[in-house]
């Protein structure tokens, strides 16, 4: 595969352009699905489920996808009920991880800190 033709891989979407699809880069007339706003805030399937509860006024706002629609939706009320779906659609693309404790919450009776040579160390209290 050509470094162009990677690059453009590597900016599909994973939900809609399966590995197995990656075959298919041979044939003159694919084009991967490229995962841009657009394409996460008005087609995936994946998020699918996040369009449902938008308000049908800011859904046709946004499936629009132009410059006049898209400015209406940034100066109207709904700028905040469309700011709600972006963070829902972040949260689930980017989870975050538990957070399982640092060494110092294992080990209340101890401190850490650098040595001179740039490696770390416990020490007991």
């Amino acid at each position: 595969m050509h470094d162009k033709e990677y690059m453009v891989w590597r900016k599909s979407c994973k939900t809609c352009c399966a590995e197995e699809a990656k075959d298919l880069t041979q044939l003159p007339f694919h084009t991967p699905i490229i995962e841009d706003e657009q394409h996460i805030l008005v087609t995936c399937p994946k998020y699918h489920h996040l369009r449902l509860d938008l308000r049908d006024e800011v859904k046709s706002l946004v499936v629009a996808w132009n410059t006049t629609e898209l400015k209406q939706l940034f100066e109207s009320s709904n700028i905040r009920h469309f700011a709600r779906f972006v963070k829902r659609i972040f949260d689930e693309r980017f989870p975050k991880e538990e957070k399982t404790g640092s060494k110092d919450q294992d080990h209340p009776n101890s401190t850490s800190s650098f040595t001179s040579d740039g490696q770390l160390s416990q020490s007991p209290i």
